[in-house]
Formats: structure tokens, C-alpha cells, sequence
């Protein structure tokens, strides 16, 4: 995994759609709360699922700008299956609380 970056078209499509700039700060950090609250039990292996972790949050650092902000990317809301906003907290509310997840509860857990 390490980073994802998700298309509007798939609320659409019904199917994912990558973007077609690549990977987005909002997709990473929303699959990186998802993944840090996995555990043995759900059926992962422990080791793969650091290294995807680990990946995502050094794109999350690396996507950082000198400011401490991230770029607003492209559009991360879709509601009635067509209509796309862009919800300019995102980039900071995900971005930051994922990094603070790994923090807090992930990076040193056994």
C-alpha cells in the first residue's frame, strides 16, 4: 500500500478509480487509520502491515510543505453520485490525525 490516491469517478463508476495524479495526502491518510486499527487477528501479517504503514506516513511527511500545511489536491468529497466538493480541512484534519495515530499508538506497538 504505502500511499493510495482515489478518483471522484468511482462514487460514479461504482468501482475504484485511481487518480489520475497519482497519490493523494487524504486517500493515504484515511487507508492509514484503517490499517493501524487492523491487528494479527484480522487476518494480517504484523510485519507487511508496518511496512505499508510506514510507507504511507513518509509520503504523508514527504507531501508536508515548509509551512506545515499540505496541498489541497483534488477533490476528496462526492455526494449524490455526481456532485464533487472540495472540502479544503481535510488535507490537515486526516493528514494530522493519522500522523498522530502512528505516534501515539502505532509506531512502538508489539
Amino acid at each position: 500500500m504505502g500511499q493510495r490516491g482515489e478518483a471522484f469517478a468511482s462514487c460514479v463508476q461504482k468501482k475504484w478509480v485511481n487518480n489520475v495524479n497519482g497519490s493523494q495526502a487524504v486517500n493515504t491518510a484515511w487507508c492509514l487509520l484503517t490499517l493501524m486499527k487492523m491487528r494479527k487477528e484480522d487476518g494480517l501479517n504484523e510485519g507487511e502491515l508496518r511496512k505499508s504503514v510506514e510507507r504511507g506516513v513518509r509520503f504523508l511527511v514527504e507531501r508536508q510543505l515548509v509551512d506545515g500545511d499540505w496541498k489541497l489536491e483534488t477533490i476528496s468529497g462526492v455526494f449524490n453520485a455526481n456532485c464533487s466538493i472540495s472540502y479544503n480541512s481535510y488535507k490537515n484534519i486526516f493528514t494530522i490525525w493519522a500522523l498522530a495515530v502512528y505516534e501515539a499508538e502505532f509506531k512502538n506497538r508489539k
